[in-house]
């Protein structure tokens, strides 16, 4: 049993090696300019879990920094949500504008949350969400990932024609006895 021990114990430091080699990795910044970046994932809406007409949903949208360090003080950066429509000519509907404080550390984000008043326009197959970052002045590596597309089920609160009758097999009118037509 000494050697079954013995290899627990060498692969146990073999991992032990390489997570720790991969935090350190994390640890060390990029090499160049910041990059503000913004994905699908990312666009989370946080409640409610299903989304219904009438609804204020919570929208949250985390822009991660994959790039090298940012300079102190260098001033926010604009983040915009948007309703996008299948109608390329009605345009997208502005559901909101955040600010946020940068800098934002290598391989980290900061938190822009949205208020989104679910209307009847919203009933799409799906409704798609528009995530933006405006960097400002900041130069960045990369302005291609500066926006993500989140598809959203949106689904209709409503059930139409409904009425309650009393069940004719019975002849008291308690709760347990009305049955619902549609």
């Amino acid at each position: 049993h000494d050697t079954l021990g013995t290899i627990n114990l060498g692969m146990a430091t073999d991992v032990t090696r390489v997570v720790l080699a991969s935090i350190a990795r994390l640890a060390m910044p990029p090499a160049g300019l910041p990059d503000l970046l913004v994905d699908e994932p990312h666009v989370i809406v946080t409640r409610p879990r299903k989304v219904f007409v009438g609804d204020e949903a919570t929208v949250e949208v985390r822009v991660f920094n994959r790039g090298g360090t940012m300079p102190e003080g260098n001033g926010t950066t604009e983040v915009t949500l948007e309703r996008g429509t299948p109608d390329p000519d009605a345009g997208p509907r502005l559901i909101g504008r955040q600010t946020i404080e940068l800098p934002i550390a290598p391989w980290f984000y900061k938190r822009a949350v949205f208020a989104w008043r679910v209307t009847e326009e919203d009933v799409a197959a799906p409704t798609t969400l528009v995530a933006t970052v405006v960097p400002g002045a900041l130069a960045e590596a990369s302005f291609a990932n500066n926006r993500a597309e989140r598809p959203v089920a949106v689904f209709r609160n409503a059930v139409a024609n409904l009425r309650a009758a009393p069940n004719p097999m019975r002849l008291s009118h308690s709760p347990e006895d009305l049955s619902f037509l549609f």
